[in-house]
């Protein structure tokens, strides 16, 4: 048989394994999914499985003799298959409760790629397992960074680029300055955002590279040569992006920043996706391609671990299943949520609608709400934000990790003191409020955030930094999955003291606070 021979060839007679990579993969992916679709800092990772499917392709056409795996190596394989098996099993239950968790999809695409590396090496042995790894690992290269890393670079991104910004329009004679994570123009404030920051096209210019590297088959020096410029390209787009909206902003209006925002950013990425492949097509010259040939096929030793597979599978589709019978038998049929609202004093004319940025509800998934501005008639200048997350796999955390500390301070404000949270109730509601108070421009600025579950625990209060170990183990043991959240805000201006501002709040919530039931628990 040749190298041209399909990939199928390899599964012939073997569907235990073709049914086992299957199911681990599709696992895998499903936990990985909710961040790849709604984040879009991570939208690339949608194609990652895929390139490694076609790179897989690729590479068996000029495949090794195999040499499978036997003695006491093949049995260390199949107990580190075994180990994967079960890691990736048990993630499932804890990600049906946790579903923003960057954690848990790190180790389940770890688990998976060890887990295909461990058949292959059944199946071909160590010179198999050299073939096929960047394949394999490169579904690795969809993992979310932590968020601490994510910050940090994203931090030193903005700074970098606004920096370099606010020197180049003072050159050019513009009055510019820098406040936070904003460029402060004559015509008003323009946002440095995270997509705007060069994160995003950071993460798709690495896969781009790693991509293009092997589909020329470069050698590993030369790969690394792509990856770095494959993270140049866009640093350097995105500053020239920033000096163009700048520029445009100081010169057309803020109107028409908005206009070119967009392309701008379409712009900058076709102009990574063509740096890198121009810079790999040169450095692809004078290197070999290797070429097709002939390769023995025999898989039997493939086949004599048809039984540890198929138990393999059986594993994780009992994992899947007893997860959603898990956290079935904890969702009562006939318990209703705390359905509540808060009225919009926009539509009555009391209040002024404040528009919410694309950017804003892409870094949040997506939620339902509004947000808008007042004035109290004890004087104090309200802004309210109100969201909501259906029920689904956009993860609860995710509320719990944009809070006031974090968002209100990268703007500029200064965070001054943190207060013991406040308890409101009405009717069937309980809502544990965060308070705090921070330093705006010389002035107190009170600022009250609560998050709320459709259908909270019964006899507990609303959780309140809920993303910890702790809680997120304690909702895998008390079946809660996201079924639904709210999240508040409130930000109070003029007031004299903490207790104006809290007796302020209060006074606002019950004038505008609607609870349609309580929870059935």
């Amino acid at each position: 048989m040749t190298k041209f021979a399909p990939p199928l060839a390899f599964w012939s007679g073997r569907f235990a394994a073709l049914l086992a990579l299957g199911v681990v993969w599709v696992l895998a992916v499903r936990v990985a999914w909710p961040e790849w679709e709604m984040n879009p800092q991570y939208q690339y990772g949608l194609a990652v499985p895929f390139l490694c499917a076609v790179f897989f392709v690729m590479r068996w056409r000029d495949r090794p003799d195999p040499e499978p795996g036997r003695g006491g190596a093949a049995l260390i394989a199949a107990l580190v298959l075994g180990v994967s098996t079960l890691l990736l099993g048990a993630i499932q239950s804890v990600f049906e409760a946790n579903p923003s968790w960057r954690v848990l999809v790190a180790l389940s695409l770890f688990a998976a790629v060890v887990w295909t590396l461990c058949v292959v090496f059944f199946a071909g042995g160590m010179p198999w397992v050299r073939h096929f790894v960047f394949p394999a690992a490169l579904l690795l290269a969809g993992i979310p960074w932590p968020h601490e890393l994510e910050s940090a670079v994203m931090g030193m991104l903005i700074q970098m680029n606004s920096g370099i910004v606010v020197e180049l329009l003072q050159w050019c004679g513009y009055a510019a300055q820098r406040q936070g994570n904003l460029i402060l123009l004559p015509g008003g404030l323009l946002g440095v955002e995270e997509a705007c920051s060069g994160i995003r096209s950071l993460q798709t210019g690495i896969v781009a590279a790693l991509a293009y590297g092997e589909l020329l088959r470069l050698s590993v020096a030369r790969r690394w040569v792509l990856v770095g410029i494959g993270l140049a390209a866009p640093l350097v787009g995105n500053t020239l992006r920033l000096i163009l909206l700048s520029l445009v902003a100081t010169s057309r209006g803020f109107d028409a920043e908005l206009v070119w925002h967009g392309p701008a950013g379409v712009v900058v990425l076709a102009g990574t996706i063509i740096s890198i492949g121009i810079a790999g097509s040169f450095l692809a010259r004078g290197q070999a391609v290797p070429a097709p040939g002939e390769a023995v096929s025999d898989l039997s030793g493939l086949s004599r671990w048809n039984p540890l597979l198929l138990v393999s599978a059986g594993v994780l589709a009992f994992s899947w299943a007893g997860t959603e019978a898990w956290y079935r038998s904890h969702e009562r049929a006939d318990e209703s949520p705390v359905e509540w609202t808060l009225a919009r004093q926009s539509t009555s004319g009391k209040a002024k609608d404040l528009k919410v940025s694309e950017q804003t509800l892409d870094i949040l998934r997506f939620p339902e709400g509004f947000s808008e501005s007042w004035v109290d008639d004890g004087g104090l200048r309200w802004q309210a934000y109100y969201f909501r997350w259906m029920p689904g796999k956009v993860g609860s955390q995710v509320t719990y990790i944009h809070t006031p500390a974090t968002c209100l301070a990268s703007t500029g404000m200064v965070l001054e003191e943190t207060y013991p949270p406040l308890l409101y109730e009405k009717g069937g509601l309980r809502m544990v409020i965060d308070s705090y108070r921070f330093r705006d421009k010389g002035r107190s600025l009170y600022v009250f955030h609560s998050i709320t579950e459709d259908f909270p625990t019964a006899g507990e209060e609303a959780p309140s930094g809920g993303a910890g170990i702790k809680g997120r183990f304690d909702a895998v043991r008390e079946g809660r999955r996201n079924r639904g959240q709210r999240l508040l805000e409130l930000a109070a201006w003029n007031a004299g003291s903490f207790q104006d501002a809290e007796r302020g709040l209060r006074a606002t919530l019950d004038a505008n606070i609607q609870v349609k039931g309580a929870s059935g628990r």
